[in-house]
């Protein structure tokens, strides 16, 4: 493989689109800047949607989930957390509720986003990048969230929701 190939690929990788200034030589431009990378419609609105998803399981009503669960989830969905298997979007959102009922201090913000549509394929996967802090209490790491989509019968619906955590990054109480 030559450095040129080499370097598309890298551009183009998750981690140079959340964070390109970590991945890429100061003088090279953002992938998702760039006037001929422009972000579709499609991948706008998935973006937007899946961050709605992690605000309402987190703090909304049942009522406005079961109305975006009804609109955008698909029936075989599953998630992953690092090497956990969970089979259901009934039981994904049981566990997350669970879990941020059980950590009081546990707060998130979203960083970055990038999405990647294939038209053709009729697939997408948004890419999110949490900050996370309040679990263990005194850490903060960085999440990456990937949510995959399938588009059936004009419809997107996302099937998976693959979670990888960071490692801790550094204490946030002195």
């Amino acid at each position: 493989m030559t450095d040129g190939a080499s370097s598309v690929r890298d551009a183009t990788s998750s981690l140079a689109l959340l964070l390109p200034h970590f991945s890429s030589p100061e003088d090279t431009p953002s992938p998702t800047s760039q006037p001929d990378a422009p972000t579709s419609r499609t991948a706008n609105e998935l973006i937007r949607i899946s961050r709605s998803f992690e605000d309402v399981i987190q703090s909304g009503s049942d009522e406005t989930l079961a109305e975006m669960t009804e609109r955008h989830i698909h029936p075989h969905f599953c998630a992953r957390f690092d090497t956990a298997f969970i089979g259901s979007w009934e039981e994904y959102v049981r566990v997350l509720r669970i879990w941020v009922g059980s950590n009081p201090a546990y707060q998130k913000s979203i960083v970055a986003t990038a999405c990647n549509v294939e038209e053709e394929e009729r697939e997408a996967a948004v890419y999110i990048l949490i900050e996370v802090t309040g679990w263990p209490v005194q850490l903060k790491r960085l999440v990456v969230s990937v949510l995959k989509w399938r588009k059936r019968k004009r419809k997107w619906l996302c099937y998976e929701n693959s979670t990888m955590r960071g490692i801790d990054t550094f204490a946030t109480a002195e």
